[in-house]
């Protein structure tokens, strides 16, 4: 009867033990799923991917002039249609000039 007892308590241990283990394993499982689901998502691929590329140093300095380049011409395009005339014609030739300036800088 003793013999019983204590190998149902082993059984009762054992099968607390691999509850735990199960426990642990889905713990890891629900884990690891985040983490490839928030690596799937669209701007994380982007921004994974823009790191990528920017680490060159010409591409970099590339993506900086053009962006320059777009955003002075958003602002001159505001700028033409809020201050017509030369006032504006002068506040963009200006604009221009500054952002030739700036995009003539190297990325070191």
């Amino acid at each position: 009867m003793a013999k019983i007892r204590s190998n149902h308590a082993s059984l009762q241990l054992q099968i607390m033990e691999l509850k735990a283990e199960k426990f642990q394993k889905e713990e890891q499982i629900k884990h690891l799923f985040h983490e490839v689901s928030y690596s799937f998502q669209p701007k994380v691929m982007l921004k994974n991917v823009l790191f990528g590329i920017l680490k060159d140093k010409a591409v970099l300095s590339n993506v900086w002039q053009m962006g320059l380049k777009y955003g002075s011409g958003l602002v001159i395009s505001k700028l033409l249609r809020n201050f017509g005339g030369i006032k504006g014609m002068l506040l963009s030739f200006a604009l221009n000039k500054i952002v030739n300036r700036f995009s003539q800088f190297r990325i070191r």
